[in-house]
C-alpha cells in the first residue's frame, strides 16, 4: 500500500481516505454479504454501523495511544462533518422504512463530492507548499504530512538506494535462483537467533503460511533490494495466483476445463514475463505489480475474514446470540482484524495519519458506498425503484453512538488545537465500551434499546 501511495505522490491523508479505505471497505462488503447470506437490510445496516463504530472508536483509539500526532484541519474537518451529516441523513431515511432510487443516488453523490473535496484540498495544500518560503514554519508543518517511508523502528528508508540490485547483471537471468530463495524465506536466521523463546516459536509457526502467501502474492517493499522485485518469484506468482483465485471462487463447482484454460493463459503470461524482464532491474510500470500485490493481499485477507466470521457465527448459535447483536459486536472484530493490523503497522512506521484518516473515511465508505450497493442490489432483485428497508431495534442506538462519537472527536481535537493525544484515545475507548455495554444489556433484555417501544412491557 505504501509503495502505491508513494508512487502516486499521495500524502498521508489522501492515501488513508482512498487506498486504505477502499481496500478495507471492499473486504468488509464481501464479508458482510457472505455472512448474512441474503440482502437483509436490517441486518446489514446494523453490521455496517457496528463496523463503523469499531473502526472509528476502537482502531482510532489504538492509533492515538500508540503515537501522538498533529491532525490537519484542512483534511479532518471535511471528513468528520460529512460523517456526522451522512449518519444523520441515513438514519432519517431508514426510519421512513423506504429508500427510493433518487435517495440512493444521493448517498453515492455525497461520497463522490467528499472525495473531490479531499483531492482539491490536497492540490491546494501542495501548491501552498511550493509557493511558501523554504525556511518558513508553515512549509515545515505542511511537509510533515507528506508520505515518508520508514522502517518499523523509525529509521528513514532511502528509496533511491534500495532501488539498486546490488550487483551488475551480465545477462538477464544472473542470480535468478539466489534472488528467488532470498524472497521466499520468511525471516533471516539472524532475526531468529536474537528473538526470545515466544517470538522464535511464533516466527516458526507462521513461517509456512508466509511462504505460501509469498508464492501467491509478490512482495513489494521499499526496504528490499529493487523494492522487492524477483524475476523468478513473479513468474511463479503469475502462474499460481490465478489458479488459486479460480479454485477458491469456484469451490466444489470448479471444472477441469476452466482450470486448464486459466493455467494455459497464466503459463503463457509467465513465459512472456520471463523473456522481457531482467533480474538486475525492476521492469517498467512496476506500480502495476504493486497493484497486483495489493489486490492479492486483499483477496487472501478476505479468505481469512470469511473463516473467522464462520467460527464466530457458530459461536453465536451455541451461545444463543441474536444475529443483530453478533453483527454489531463480534463480527466487526472479525471483519476489521486486517484493518487493526494494518493501522498498527503503519503507526509503527511513523505514518499514523494514514490509519487515522481511514478511521474516519471508513465509516463514510460503509454507510454511503456499501449501503448504496446493498440498496441497488435489492432494487435489482425486486425490480423496483423503491424498496422497503428496516432499521431494526439496534439501528437507532448504533446511529446515535456514531454521531455522538464523531462530535466528541471533533470537540476534543478542536479544544486540543488538533493535537491527537492520549486523552482522545481514552475517550474513544470509553465511548466504545459504553456502546458494547449497552448492546449486551439490551441483548439480555435488562434495558431497552434506544428507539424501541417501552409500552409493550407495561401493558403486559
Amino acid at each position: 500500500m505504501l509503495y502505491v501511495s508513494k508512487s502516486l505522490h499521495l500524502n498521508e491523508y489522501v492515501a488513508g481516505v482512498t487506498i486504505l479505505t477502499i481496500c478495507n471497505g471492499i473486504s468488509e462488503i464481501a464479508a458482510n454479504f457472505r455472512q448474512t447470506g441474503s440482502i437483509d437490510t436490517e441486518l446489514i445496516y446494523n453490521q455496517y454501523l457496528g463496523t463503523s463504530l469499531f473502526e472509528m472508536a476502537f482502531i482510532g483509539a489504538l492509533i492515538v495511544l500508540r503515537r501522538r500526532f498533529y491532525v490537519f484541519p484542512e483534511f479532518f474537518l471535511p471528513s468528520i462533518i460529512t460523517l456526522i451529516g451522512a449518519s444523520t441523513l441515513l438514519q432519517i431515511l431508514m426510519h421512513q422504512e423506504q429508500i427510493s432510487f433518487a435517495q440512493n443516488l444521493i448517498l453515492l453523490a455525497i461520497y463522490i463530492v467528499y472525495l473531490i473535496a479531499i483531492m482539491l484540498t490536497s492540490i491546494i495544500v501542495r501548491s501552498q507548499i511550493e509557493q511558501s518560503s523554504s525556511k518558513s514554519l508553515e512549509r515545515a508543518v505542511m511537509l510533515s504530512m507528506e508520505l515518508e517511508i520508514r522502517t518499523r523502528d523509525g529509521r528513514s528508508v532511502d528509496i533511491e538506494a534500495t532501488q539498486a540490485a546490488g550487483f551488475v547483471g551480465t545477462h538477464p537471468n544472473q542470480q535468478l535462483l539466489a534472488q528467488f530463495v532470498n524472497r521466499l524465506r520468511p525471516f533471516l536466521w539472524q532475526e531468529l537467533e536474537v528473538s526470545n523463546g515466544w517470538m522464535r516459536s511464533a516466527k516458526l509457526f507462521v513461517a509456512p503460511v508466509q511462504t505460501l502467501i509469498t508464492l501467491l502474492v509478490p512482495k513489494v517493499n521499499y526496504e528490499l533490494p529493487m523494492h522487492g522485485w524477483s524475476k523468478l518469484m513473479f513468474v511463479v506468482n503469475v502462474v499460481l495466483f490465478p489458479l488459486f483465485c479460480v479454485l477458491v471462487i469456484s469451490g466444489t463447482d470448479y471444472s477441469y476445463h476452466k482450470m486448464e484454460l486459466v493455467f494455459a493463459t497464466s503459463v503463457m503470461t509467465a513465459v512472456l514475463v520471463f523473456l522481457v524482464t531482467r533480474t538486475d532491474r525492476k521492469p517498467p510500470g512496476y506500480i502495476g505489480i504493486a497493484l497486483f500485490a495489493l489486490f492479492g493481499t486483499v483477496f487472501v485477507s478476505l479468505l481469512i475474514v470469511f473463516e473467522i466470521g464462520a467460527m464466530l457465527g457458530t459461536l453465536a448459535v451455541v451461545m444463543n446470540i441474536s444475529k443483530t447483536s453478533l453483527g454489531i459486536t463480534l463480527l466487526p472484530w472479525a471483519n476489521c482484524w486486517i484493518d487493526v493490523n494494518t493501522s498498527l503497522e503503519l503507526t509503527r512506521r511513523g505514518v499514523s495519519k494514514i490509519g487515522f484518516a481511514a478511521c474516519l473515511a471508513g465509516p463514510l465508505f460503509n454507510i454511503l458506498i456499501a449501503l448504496f450497493i446493498v440498496f441497488s442490489t435489492r432494487m435489482i432483485q425486486f425490480e423496483s425503484l423503491t424498496i422497503e428497508v428496516r432499521e431494526g431495534a439496534s439501528g437507532p442506538t448504533c446511529s446515535a453512538y456514531l454521531v455522538i462519537t464523531s462530535v466528541l472527536i471533533l470537540l476534543t481535537l478542536v479544544f486540543s488545537k488538533f493535537q491527537a493525544r492520549a486523552c482522545l484515545g481514552f475517550m474513544l475507548f470509553f465511548t466504545y465500551g459504553m456502546f458494547l455495554l449497552n448492546t449486551v444489556l439490551s441483548e439480555l433484555e435488562i434495558i431497552h434499546a434506544y428507539g424501541t417501544d417501552h409500552n409493550a412491557d407495561d401493558n403486559d
